[in-house]
């Protein structure tokens, strides 16, 4: 092993422990030897030296093991957290690829992505990455959803910056991000109306509620002829027959409470002053 120390990586920051450390990271030192690494080029390598006069690192790229000689400041590292994206989290990137982050830059405040569909690596910055857990409002990943244009689904990723959940649909397992205020919930109630309810359209349609707009006061149903779905207002539908998945202390909120559950790592910037 390269260090006498173990490494512990916390949310967004490097906490170094152990007894004599040969690279402590710092501010001035954060790329050590061995670390893996991926260049500006999105070139994967292991750091073989480092210039503590220039802050140049000489690299290995792994694909043909050539050399090559950057600054520590245009690699990202392949181990720790950056603004809330953590290597090994799953993500979704602006053009709707998932993949995983392998690395990330605290100096550009991006992160390195192995797309899932082509093993393809990619640099984004992070506020154009949806990641892989957390909740924005009401909307968690994970959650059962029903889009704008009536596409169920389920949210993969969530992007605290723009706002927007990335959504796998179910009828082609497509991709697609949207505004958190354009999606319907399949959980709780709103205005007396509750998933699971069955109701009666104002075109006089018997269906289900398969989902719940907070934001809009809208309600996504499923007719019951022919399993279509539709997006109409809460005060337009009368309940035939309650779910009794809630109780009337839910059913009878005027609105239901968000769930403001955040990304709480989004708050946590890298933080170079840990070191020993």
């Amino acid at each position: 092993m390269r260090f006498s120390a173990a490494y512990y990586v916390t949310l967004g920051i490097f906490a170094i422990q152990g007894a004599a450390l040969a690279c402590p990271r710092s501010q001035h030192q954060l790329i050590c030897t061995q670390d893996a690494v991926v260049d500006s080029s999105n070139n994967r390598g292991r750091v073989i030296g480092i210039n503590p006069s220039t802050q140049n690192a000489a690299v290995m790229r792994d694909w043909d093991s050539g050399m090559e000689t950057v600054s520590v400041r245009t690699l990202a590292l392949g181990l720790g957290c950056v603004a809330g994206a953590c290597v090994g989290d799953m993500v979704v990137d602006s053009s709707n690829n998932v993949g995983k982050i392998i690395a990330v830059n605290p100096y550009s405040r991006s992160v390195v992505i192995l797309r899932d569909w082509d093993s393809g690596v990619e640099t984004v910055s992070i506020k154009a990455a949806a990641i892989g857990l957390g909740c924005l409002g009401n909307v968690c990943v994970g959650n059962r959803v029903v889009d704008s244009s009536n596409n169920t689904g389920v949210v993969l990723a969530v992007n605290p910056y723009t706002g927007n959940a990335a959504l796998k649909r179910d009828w082609d397992n497509g991709v697609e991000t949207v505004g958190v205020g354009q999606l319907a919930l399949g959980d709780g109630c709103l205005n007396g109306v509750c998933m699971g309810d069955q109701v009666v359209d104002a075109s006089n349609n018997q269906a289900l509620v398969v989902g719940i707009n907070y934001y809009r006061g809208t309600a996504a149903v499923k007719r019951i002829w022919d399993s279509g779905i539709e997006t109409v207002e809460l005060n337009t539908l009368a309940i035939t027959n309650y779910c009794q998945t809630y109780g009337d202390e839910i059913r009878s909120r005027p609105a239901s409470v968000p769930r403001i559950e955040v990304i709480t790592r989004i708050t946590i910037e890298f933080d170079f002053r840990i070191s020993r």
